[in-house]
């Protein structure tokens, strides 16, 4: 473009000004390479940035804000959330208990059996069940018996039991095959707790126990064969 048009077409922008002040200034601004993002000169003694962060560092906020937008939360984030629920704040980060334990990803929250069983309770009686969102994998063994107490309904679901007896199992520097005495005491474990359960799980009942002195193998502990406990 010429000079003269440039002149002209600055001209024109100048005298519709009225008629589209936004247009003009735009073309203006192009046409001058104006910015206008630069921060202001600095004053003398006056304060340039603010003291405080205000919300941005705000806990509380930004797990409601995780929440709503389904952002996954840090384990400290995950408790002051299930601190919410437990105190009755449902309402704080939008979210149903029951889409929350859906979220929880490990055995670290402080009260999960008790968020556990608030879900349930509130559950209709017929819906009662155990395994069905992911809080219950990492609840302890202390935990599933507070919850088998204080929710009887789940007691004898075969995820509840087959978690019970998971959490029965000794931890992973005991070698069951090289420490008989930790073996005997696993299995009396798991045949004091078999005994409770219903009628449906007599078969499993009769496999807590060794049969006979030929070593039979326990189907419920591992694939190794123990002597008989009695």
């Amino acid at each position: 473009m010429t000079a003269l048009m440039h002149s002209m077409t600055d001209r024109q922008r100048l005298l519709s000004y009225d008629q589209s002040r936004r247009q003009t200034i735009d073309y203006l601004a192009r046409r001058l390479g104006i910015q206008l993002h630069h921060s202001s000169p600095a004053k003398k003694g006056a304060r340039r940035y603010d003291s405080e962060l205000g919300d941005f560092m705000n806990l509380e906020q930004l797990v409601k804000d995780s929440l709503r937008n389904n952002v996954r939360l840090a384990p400290r984030g995950m408790q002051i959330a299930a601190d919410w629920y437990l105190a009755g704040q449902d309402n704080q980060g939008g979210l149903a208990l029951n889409d929350y334990l859906k979220r929880v990803d490990g055995s670290y929250l402080v009260g999960l059996d008790r968020l556990v069983i608030k879900e349930l309770q509130s559950r209709p009686a017929r819906d009662q069940r155990f395994g069905d969102l992911a809080a219950h994998q990492f609840l302890t063994l202390e935990e599933l018996d507070n919850v088998a107490r204080n929710v009887p309904a789940v007691a004898d679901d075969n995820p509840f039991v087959h978690a019970k007896l998971q959490s029965l199992r000794p931890s992973a520097d005991v070698d069951l095959s090289q420490q008989p005495e930790q073996r005997r005491d696993y299995l009396v474990r798991v045949e004091t707790y078999v005994r409770g359960l219903a009628e449906a799980y007599n078969s499993m009942k009769a496999s807590a126990t060794c049969s006979g002195s030929n070593d039979t193998c326990n189907p419920i502990s591992s694939d190794a064969c123990w002597p008989a406990l009695s």
